[in-house]
Order: structure tokens, then C-alpha cells, then sequence
């Protein structure tokens, strides 16, 4: 089967379990069906962000094209930290035929992820998520979607349409 465009919507209360697996919610393992590889997803959490990503294959293989875009960092030096950073904290794991992935004790430890664990999609990717934590970060640090930065940054005069939040 082709491997087609998913995106990932809604949030989902999951537990891992004492071996540090955790079985991705359904609705996301049957998009994941339609990936060119579903037996396959790369996890990635990074220093100093509170959530591990899960990346089907597809949108993996965008991220690493993406990376080798001179054009997009022309600056070698600025190119080289971030792939050292992105690449350095990325494992391919495996999905197995429950749809259960183990998230490594190194990420589990930087997502503060403990037995509850909220996922959410989040467009070409999920999210796993330490609920205090996301509920502290969508109350302080998302911006208030009246006072975005694309408002603050339209040009004077021009007008866009509003901006909503899907309702979850």
C-alpha cells in the first residue's frame, strides 16, 4: 500500500507500563497503517523540551532532507549544531503487533513521563506528554491566540482571517 499524508488530531490518556512501554492509542496506530512502514516510528525528545515525539517514517524522512537543505542553513556551523542536537536524540523503535512502542529510560526521564501519559496528535507527528506538564504549558507558555504572533506581525492594513483553536 502507498504510503499517504495523515495527520495526527486529538489527545488520548494512556499509561506506560513498569518496562517503559506504552500502546499508542488507536486512532493513531491506524493512521500509522497507512505509513510505508508501520512497524517502524522514530522518538525524539530534545534538551529542554518536556514531551517525547513520535515521527512515522514518512514525515522522518522529511526531517532528514530538510536538514541537509544548505539553503535552508546556509551558515555551516549553525547547520552542524542543530543536526548534532536532532540527530543525537532520536531512536528508531519498533511498533509491535499491539501497537506498543518502548520509550527509552533516557527520554522517559527528560519528559518527566511517569505510568499516566497523555498523547495528542500534532499534525505529522504525536506527542507524549506528562499531563501536569502539558497542562502547565498550554496555561503559561502557548500563546493567547487573540494576541498571536501573526497578529502582532500582520502589516498595517492588511487583514487575515481569525485564527481558531480546534475544540478538543
Amino acid at each position: 500500500m502507498p504510503a499517504v499524508s495523515v495527520t495526527f488530531k486529538g489527545r488520548q490518556p494512556h499509561v506506560i507500563d513498569e518496562k517503559g512501554r506504552l500502546i499508542l492509542p488507536s486512532q493513531f496506530r491506524t493512521l500509522l497503517t497507512l505509513s510505508r512502514d508501520p512497524s517502524s516510528v522514530y522518538l525524539g525528545s530534545y534538551p529542554g523540551t518536556k514531551f517525547v515525539s513520535v515521527y512515522p517514517s514518512e514525515r522522518w524522512e522529511e526531517l532528514c532532507q530538510s536538514w541537509k537543505d544548505e539553503k535552508r542553513f546556509p551558515n555551516t556551523t549553525v547547520m552542524l549544531k542543530g543536526q548534532r542536537l536532532f540527530f543525537s536524540n532520536i531512536e528508531q523503535v519498533t511498533v509491535d503487533r499491539t501497537g506498543r512502542v518502548t520509550i527509552p529510560s533516557h527520554f522517559r526521564e527528560r519528559a518527566q513521563l511517569k505510568n499516566e501519559v497523555l498523547v495528542i496528535g500534532v499534525a505529522e507527528k504525536m506527542e507524549i506528554w506528562n499531563p501536569a506538564n502539558l497542562e502547565e504549558y498550554e496555561n503559561s507558555e502557548s500563546p493567547s491566540w487573540g494576541e498571536s504572533g501573526i497578529e502582532r506581525a500582520r502589516p498595517e492594513g492588511q487583514v487575515f482571517e481569525e485564527v481558531r483553536l480546534p475544540e478538543y
